[in-house]
């Protein structure tokens, strides 16, 4: 098998296995479900895929179900399951009208009936019976995004105020068995505070609540504000939880790498033609070639980080962290100027993507990204490695002049590439095809070459 053959497959693979298809797939095997019916209910933005593939698994024992999902999510239909299209981040009729069905769908089960509850991130808004009006619930959520309150503040309101959230959703569906599988997107995997936790205990209180109030300024009514003191489930018997895909596995550049590790290893692959990191991906590149199991013919990194700790490294990472959180919140408000602004330095292929991802992403998982960025570990890299290295950085990178410094330093027998007028990753983005290209005759040194 020739360098590129493999690379499809490892890259293939390495993408499958982070999808939420995997994700479900991997939660369900060996699961057994009790002799009653199965009724499915996925919310999220990854709702529509984790419904597929657990129809896939499942085939005909799911009796009926349904997919909450936001708008241009839902890309086909699946036997027994309804598909809806909703709001976010701010909840609509449409939001409200899928929850009630979801609701009807679950009424009325046995104890040996089984609610496979799939939830992504996004549910919070996807997911949705208001116990104020619907103009107030939207009111609130808007007053909440705009304060720049974070996802555990937004949800310790937010699930007061609903029939669904809370543990709510799960103590509707008693005495049925509600087996619950997470697509994490919240740091720490805080199971109350993924889309508000529908399916999982109380943990905040109504002082957490008020302090909430108190400190974003939020304007309520007489009416919400009592509902802050509404007691929550503090106990589900009836649920079980399965956490998959989450962020504080995403966010760790060591913990990646071991995964990366562990996958070659697996499959016998111990030398490779090309090592390629970009931005955090070098990070975590950085942190793979520690092992010294695993041998690289070539290596190409571009746009990495040389920030490793110390005062400059701590004020630094602080002060992005501050800005790209900012950029967070701004992207949460108006999705479609930050795919504008992506779009200028990104070029318009990738804008929208980014601008989504960005959005989805949680606080946390942002700060998370900082600290990795700013306390990389720089590997040991031997004599004869570094004639096989490769830094590239466009012009414009940020880390060009710090890696100039630190390269020539450390790795004086690798070469740095500077790409005129190119920013922070651009290239690779706005050139696609021709960095593939160039990428392809980098590692195969005008030759085939076996991985």
């Amino acid at each position: 098998m020739n360098l590129r053959s493999d690379a499809d497959g490892i890259i293939q693979e390495s993408l499958a296995a982070i999808l939420p298809d995997a994700a479900v797939e991997k939660a369900l095997r060996g699961h057994t479900f009790s002799t009653g019916r199965i009724v499915l209910v996925a919310v999220g933005k990854a709702a529509w895929q984790m419904a597929r593939a657990a129809s896939d698994e499942l085939g005909s024992r799911i009796d009926r179900g349904i997919v909450i999902t936001k708008y241009g999510h839902i890309k086909g239909d699946i036997p027994n399951i309804s598909c809806r299209e909703a709001g976010h981040p701010v909840p609509d009729a449409n939001s409200f009208a899928a929850t009630q069905e979801a609701l009807d769908l679950t009424e009325g089960l046995t104890a040996e009936d089984t609610v496979l509850f799939l939830l992504s991130g996004g549910g919070s808004a996807l997911f949705e019976k208001p116990l104020i009006p619907a103009e107030e619930l939207k009111d609130l959520t808007e007053q909440l995004l705009a304060s720049g309150a974070d996802i555990v503040a937004v949800n310790t309101l937010r699930k007061r105020m609903s029939a669904v959230k809370g543990g709510r959703f799960a103590e509707h569906c008693a005495p049925a068995q509600v087996f619950t599988i997470v697509l994490s997107d919240i740091l720490g995997d805080p199971l109350d505070m993924i889309a508000s936790g529908p399916a999982y205990p109380d943990a905040s209180t109504a002082e957490d609540a008020h302090a909430v109030v108190k400190k974003y300024g939020v304007r309520l009514s007489d009416a919400a504000t009592k509902l802050l003191d509404t007691p929550l489930p503090s106990e589900l018997p009836n649920v079980t939880t399965h956490i998959t895909g989450s962020v504080r596995e995403l966010c760790a550049a060591a913990a990646e790498a071991a995964a990366i590790h562990s996958w070659l290893v697996d499959h016998g692959i111990r030398r490779l033609a090309l090592g390629f990191g970009a931005s955090l991906g070098g990070v975590v590149f950085f942190e793979l070639l520690r092992f010294p199991d695993l041998s690289f013919d070539r290596l190409f990194i571009e746009g990495v980080s040389f920030y490793s700790g110390g005062p400059i490294s701590r004020t630094g990472g602080a002060i992005l962290s501050r800005i790209m959180v900012a950029k967070h919140r701004k992207a949460v408000r108006d999705p479609e100027a930050g795919v504008r602004k992506l779009a200028r330095l990104f070029g318009e292929e990738v804008a929208r993507p980014m601008a989504e991802s960005l959005a989805e992403m949680s606080e946390e998982s942002i700060r998370a990204i900082v600290r990795d960025c700013s306390r990389v570990t720089l590997p040991h890299l031997s004599p004869d490695v570094q004639r096989r290295c490769t830094f590239a950085y466009g012009e414009k990178d940020s880390d060009l002049r710090l890696a100039r410094r630190t390269a020539a330093r450390r790795y004086p027998g690798a070469e740095l590439v500077m790409w005129p007028g190119w920013g922070h990753c651009e290239r690779m983005s706005r050139d696609s095809v021709a960095y593939g290209a160039m990428l392809r005759d980098f590692a195969l040194g005008g030759r085939e070459t076996t991985a």
